[in-house]
């Protein structure tokens, strides 16, 4: 979703189902999975849904250094050709930590 945000401000629901089904797939078990994934993005405060259907990336300004060091790792972990390095702060991933 990151890269969306980069992009533009809001997406929609519609957008981000489309765009998942694109990679993976479009059956019954997708819509089920952003039924669970959304609210749990919204109630850690990573997107907030100014109304219905509309996301928004929320911009936190302070992280902890360790909370950093792990969704850092966890991005090496899921991009194993990519190593740790000040370049990788550029990817889409990190939208929501800059």
């Amino acid at each position: 979703m990151g890269k969306y945000f980069h992009v533009q401000e809001q997406v929609t629901t519609g957008l981000i189902q489309d765009k998942l089904a694109s990679k993976y797939g479009s059956n019954r078990s997708l819509p089920n999975a952003m039924n669970c994934i959304i609210p749990m993005l919204l109630e850690t405060g990573i997107i907030a849904r100014p109304k219905i259907g509309f996301y928004e990336a929320r911009r936190v300004e302070k992280y902890t250094e360790f909370a950093l060091d792990v969704y850092k790792r966890s991005f090496v972990v899921n991009n194993p050709t990519i190593s740790l390095d000040a370049e990788m702060m550029s990817n889409s991933y990190f939208e929501f930590v800059k």
